[in-house]
């Protein structure tokens, strides 16, 4: 191989190679400001609990992967301390998208056996497939559904699914969580969306310790439309931006959550 070859092969794997690295470890980039202290070696104190969001919104290439990476630990003599950080996604007018509205759960169509009147907590439905509804973490009754799925990403949620039970009369009894948002007719169409608000949770640690621990998380590639597993992005051309959050909680107000060597790497 020539000396020229050989450079013009080294700046091509350079450039395939190449990240974007952006510096989440600036008080700064936080709106909640005001919670944190940066110590002289750079690392950041956050007191309380509670959320860190991003002031800037990196805009969404879904060719491209996004990894978060940092080390956490709990403050010396700081009460408990859990920790998290992801993404959150917004749509072009910077509205949150929430997961519930994004993963349609498989073989879960139904059509409601009874008129539904706004506030009702007992919804009859006749399943096409009764082994998939049930009560199940994250659960919730959808309206507006299609069978192609182009409706997604669905923010038509009835209340979340509490308990499943059979009828004498062969139907399925749908206790939610809360009253029924709005009224339905009898034969309307639903289907189970799993997910909650609108977290994408790359990082998840249920306890610090006073010991520094390092967490990577990361989501690329594109899944089906009407899929979602919070390691790729949803097909929902509404998604333009994600907002970037950190969760420091506590079981005591006074807890202190220490973050460093925090970076977003988009490559």
């Amino acid at each position: 191989m020539g000396k020229s070859h050989a450079i013009i092969m080294a700046m091509l794997i350079a450039a395939m190679s190449f990240a974007e690295t952006i510096s989440l470890g600036e008080s700064g980039v936080w709106r909640e400001e005001s919670r944190i202290i940066t110590l002289e070696d750079g690392t950041l104190q956050v007191k309380k609990k509670g959320y860190l969001n991003s002031v800037d919104y990196p805009r969404l290439n879904r060719a491209k992967k996004y990894t978060m990476h940092c080390k956490a630990r709990m403050a010396p003599n700081s009460p408990k301390s859990n920790f998290a950080f992801g993404f959150i996604f917004l749509n072009d007018e910077e509205q949150g998208i929430p997961l519930s509205s994004l993963n349609a759960v498989k073989d879960s169509y139904a059509t409601l056996a009874k008129d539904v009147k706004k506030g009702d907590k007992e919804i009859t439905v006749k399943a096409e497939n009764t082994k998939v509804w049930r009560a199940v973490p994250g659960f919730n009754m959808a309206y507006n559904v299609r069978r192609d799925k182009s409706d997604m990403p669905n923010r038509n949620i009835l209340g979340a699914i509490k308990k499943v039970e059979a009828s004498a009369e062969g139907a399925q009894v749908v206790t939610l969580a809360s009253g029924a948002k709005c009224d339905l007719p009898a034969g309307t169409l639903v289907r189970i969306q799993s997910g909650y608000s609108y977290e994408v949770r790359l990082c998840y640690a249920s306890s610090l310790d006073y010991e520094w621990k390092e967490f990577k998380g990361s989501i690329s590639g594109v899944l089906p439309q009407g899929e979602f597993d919070g390691r790729h992005f949803p097909s929902a051309p509404e998604i333009e931006a994600l907002k970037i959050f950190v969760s420091c909680n506590g079981s005591n107000p006074a807890s202190i959550t220490e973050i460093k060597d925090f970076v977003l790497e988009i490559e």
